[in-house]
């Protein structure tokens, strides 16, 4: 038994999973239910069918503030808030 954890641990495959998969439980935050996580749900679902990736209530305050913003006949302005 001792002498195959050893061979499991110079095994570069099986460290390279292991590293993978500590760091993604301690940098997970395991709530599914979260705000991130819905809108993240959300834009991806968007991709496939004809929703819109936010909410409709959501629209002008969600997103990156400061970038460029399309105006209502098309075309791109820079915001300067």
């Amino acid at each position: 038994m001792i002498v195959h954890v050893g061979r499991l641990l110079r095994n570069p495959t099986f460290l390279l999973t292991a590293i993978a998969l500590l760091t993604a439980v301690m940098v997970q935050s395991g709530e599914l239910g979260s705000s991130d996580t819905t809108h993240r749900l959300r834009a991806t679902h968007s991709f496939w069918t004809s929703e819109p990736p936010v909410f409709l209530e959501e629209y002008p305050d969600f997103g990156i503030h400061g970038g460029v913003a399309s105006s209502t006949d098309g075309t791109a302005s820079a915001n300067r808030s």
